[in-house]
C-alpha cells in the first residue's frame, strides 16, 4: 500500500495573491488545475490553502509507477478531496478523474498541479474540459516579494528576481538561478523537446535573454545559435511550454496604419534573464546596457502576474507601427485600454509622454495613460501620470475598476464570516460537510460579485454612490468549515450600509438553503481613510 501525506500546515508561507481565487474556484468546479514554472510555489500554495486534503506527488517514482500501473487503486487510496502534484507525468490519470467527476456530480474533488502548460492543457482539453478551472501561478509579484523583506531597489530586484526559494532562504541569486537553469535543461528539456544538442540549446536560451523586449526574429536567433529557423521555433516553444519565456502579441486594429506583426519576447522571471546574460551583481545592473530592457521585462511580467493572480486571461499587447511609433504595453481592462510606457530612468522627461499621447490619438479605446519609471515620486501630467514601480499593481486595479481618484472614503467595514457544515450523528465531519461549506462560500462570493459589485444594481438601490468596493476572500479552509473576510469600502455611508445588509441577507439565504450554520461579525474602523489602503501610493 502506498503512503499518502496529509495535514501539512505551512506557518511561514508568504500569502499569495491568488489564494482566494483558488479556494473559491474549488467550490465551483470538480477540479482546479494550477500550472506554472517549477519552484513558483504551486505545491506550497495548494497544501497551505487546503491543509486537510490528501497529497500525492507524481514526481516521486513510486507514486508515478503506482498511478500508471493501477490508476483506480491509486485514486481510491487518495479518496475524494486530494491534491495531485505534477499530474502531467501520468496524463492517462485524467480520464479516470473524469469518470469520478461525472459519477459523483460534485465540486471540490481534486486540486491538480503541473509545470508544463502545453502538454497539460492538451490532456485537460481531452478529458476534463468544462470540469476544471485553470489557474497559472508565477513566481512572486512585487507585493509578495516585498513581504519577504527583500530589497525594493530596482537593481536588486532585476538581479535577484522573484523565485520564492531564492527570496525565502536568502540564497545567492547567481548560484541558485544557475542551479535552476541547469536542472531545467537536464530534466525538463530532455523530456519536453527530446533535444539532444543541449549545449546549442543553452546558447539559444542565453541569446533569448539578450533580446528581452525585442521583436521575435527566429531567423536571427537561429543563425546566431547555429541552428535552423525551424529548430529555433521548436526550442522557443519548449521555453514557452515550461514557463521560461512568453511572447507579447502586437495590437491589431482597423486603423490606417501599418502595424508590426511580430510579437516581443520576455522572460517570466527577470532574475533568470539577468543571470543568463552574465550579470554577476546588483551593482553591475546599474551600468549594464540592457538595464532598460530588463526593467521593461520586469514591468510587463508584473502586469501578467496581476492578471493571472486574479484568474484572468493574458489579454495584453503592445503597439508599434512601421514608422516606429510605439507603446510598450496595452492592458485591456474590459471597459477600455490602459496604455503604459516603460522608462527605467529616475527622472521624468517630457518626451516620456510623447509616444503615449500620439498612440492615444490613434486608439480611441485608450482610457488611461501611464508611464512607469524608475523614480520615487508620482507625477501627474495632464491626462497622463508617471508612477513608480511599486504603484503598478494598484494603478492597474484602479484602471480595471475605472473609479478615478478617490479623495474621501467612509470608514471601511470588515466582516469575518464562517460557514460550517452540520456534523453527522457521530459528531464527525463528513466529506459532504466539507463540500457544502466550500460551495456555500463560493456562492456567497458570487452573490456579492453579482449584486453588490454590479453598478446598475447599486445605482438603482441607493442612487449615486461614487466609489464602492466589496472584496470577499476565503482565508481558511478546514474540514467542514470555511472562514472568509468581506471588506466593504465606499465614499458614502448609505452605500456602505446597503452593501452590509445585502451581504447579511445573502448569507442567511445560502445557509438556509444548504443546511449550514454561519456566523458573521462586522468590525468598523473609527476614522475614515483618505483613500483605500491598497491605493494610497496611487493618489498620494
Amino acid at each position: 500500500m502506498q503512503s499518502v501525506q496529509t495535514g501539512v500546515i505551512f506557518t511561514t508561507m508568504i500569502e499569495r495573491e491568488i489564494t482566494g481565487r483558488l479556494a473559491t474556484l474549488l467550490g465551483q468546479y470538480p477540479f482546479v488545475t494550477v500550472t506554472g514554472p517549477r519552484q513558483s510555489g504551486k505545491t506550497t500554495l495548494c497544501r497551505a490553502t487546503f491543509p486537510h486534503l490528501n497529497y500525492a506527488n507524481l514526481e516521486a517514482p513510486d507514486q508515478r509507477d503506482f498511478a500508471e500501473s493501477d490508476p483506480r487503486g491509486f485514486l481510491a487510496q487518495l479518496g475524494e478531496g486530494s491534491i495531485i502534484d505534477e499530474v502531467q507525468h501520468v496524463p492517462a490519470l485524467l480520464s479516470y478523474l473524469q469518470v469520478i467527476a461525472d459519477e459523483s456530480g460534485r465540486n471540490g474533488l481534486f486540486v491538480l498541479t503541473g509545470s508544463e502548460q502545453f502538454s497539460l492543457s492538451r490532456a485537460i482539453s481531452q478529458s476534463l474540459a468544462g470540469r476544471t478551472a485553470l489557474l497559472r501561478l508565477l513566481p512572486f509579484s512585487l507585493a509578495e516579494r516585498q513581504r519577504t523583506g527583500a530589497s525594493d531597489a530596482i537593481d536588486d530586484i532585476i538581479y535577484t528576481g522573484f523565485y520564492p526559494r531564492v527570496l525565502d532562504h536568502g540564497l545567492d541569486p547567481r548560484q541558485a538561478l544557475g542551479d535552476y537553469f541547469e536542472t531545467y535543461v537536464e530534466r525538463d528539456v530532455r523530456r519536453l523537446g527530446e533535444i539532444r544538442n543541449l549545449s546549442g540549446f543553452r546558447r539559444f536560451v542565453r541569446l533569448c535573454a539578450g533580446r528581452v523586449g525585442q521583436l521575435v526574429n527566429l531567423s536571427s536567433l537561429g543563425s546566431d545559435a547555429g541552428v535552423s529557423h525551424t529548430t529555433a521555433r521548436e526550442w522557443l516553444t519548449v521555453l514557452e511550454a515550461s514557463y521560461v519565456v512568453f511572447q507579447l502579441p502586437p495590437f491589431h486594429a482597423n486603423i490606417r496604419k501599418r502595424l508590426v506583426k511580430s510579437p516581443k519576447l520576455y522572460f517570466y522571471d527577470v532574475g533568470l534573464a539577468s543571470y543568463l546574460i552574465g550579470i554577476q551583481s546588483a551593482d553591475q545592473v546599474t551600468t549594464h546596457p540592457l538595464r532598460g530592457s530588463l526593467f521593461e521585462n520586469l514591468v510587463v511580467a508584473e502586469a501578467v502576474k496581476h492578471r493571472f493572480n486574479r484568474g484572468r486571461d493574458f489579454n495584453l499587447s503592445f503597439f508599434r507601427d512601421s514608422r516606429g511609433l510605439e507603446c510598450d504595453l496595452l492592458y485591456d481592462t474590459g471597459s477600455g485600454i490602459h496604455a503604459i510606457e516603460i522608462k527605467s530612468g529616475a527622472t521624468v522627461a517630457s518626451d516620456y509622454f510623447t509616444s503615449l499621447n500620439r498612440v492615444a490619438e490613434l486608439l480611441p479605446a485608450i482610457s488611461h495613460r501611464t508611464v512607469v519609471y524608475g523614480g520615487t515620486t508620482r507625477q501627474p501630467r495632464g491626462d497622463s501620470e508617471a508612477i513608480l514601480l511599486s504603484a503598478l499593481s494598484a494603478t492597474l486595479e484602479r484602471a480595471g475598476l475605472d473609479i478615478g481618484v478617490v479623495t474621501v472614503v467612509a470608514a471601511p467595514c470588515r466582516a469575518v464570516v464562517s460557514l460550517i457544515g452540520l456534523a453527522d450523528h457521530a459528531g464527525a465531519t463528513s466529506m459532504a460537510d466539507r463540500r457544502d461549506a466550500l460551495a456555500g462560500a463560493a456562492e456567497l462570493t458570487l452573490a456579492v460579485e453579482r449584486t453588490v459589485s454590479t453598478p446598475d444594481i447599486v445605482q438603482e438601490s441607493v442612487g449615486t454612490v461614487g466609489f464602492l468596493r466589496v472584496s470577499p476572500n476565503m482565508v481558511n479552509v478546514v474540514p467542514g468549515r470555511v472562514d472568509m473576510t468581506v471588506e466593504v469600502r465606499s465614499t458614502q455611508n448609505e452605500a456602505l450600509i446597503w452593501a452590509m445588509e445585502e451581504i447579511e441577507r445573502s448569507l442567511r439565504d445560502i445557509s438556509a438553503r444548504r443546511g449550514l450554520r454561519s456566523t458573521l461579525e462586522w468590525s468598523h474602523r473609527e476614522e475614515p481613510a483618505l483613500v483605500p489602503p491598497d491605493m494610497q501610493d496611487v493618489v498620494a
